[in-house]
């Protein structure tokens, strides 16, 4: 058990995200040409984002190329 509001939790929810956000970045060619991007897409403020900057750089790259379908891929409570 890891005690709530402990560095070694936060370690944890941090890494869990970003494992989340990595899969829920790649962004789908079929939900894009259907839907497009989010309408306020800035790919290049976005892509500055502090959490988007840790992403790995194949995922940023798509980003920049493709769009993004969702503006916020994690959020926790």
């Amino acid at each position: 058990m890891i005690d709530y509001g402990f560095t070694e939790e936060q370690k944890m929810i941090k890494e869990l995200a970003r494992q989340i956000a990595e899969e829920k970045v790649k962004p789908v060619r079929a939900e894009l040409d259907e839907k497009g991007e989010f309408p306020l897409l800035d790919r290049e403020r976005y892509l500055e984002g502090e959490f988007i900057k840790t992403l790995p750089e194949i995922i940023r790259k798509r980003i920049k190329e493709c769009g993004i379908r969702n503006s916020h891929l994690v959020s926790i409570a």
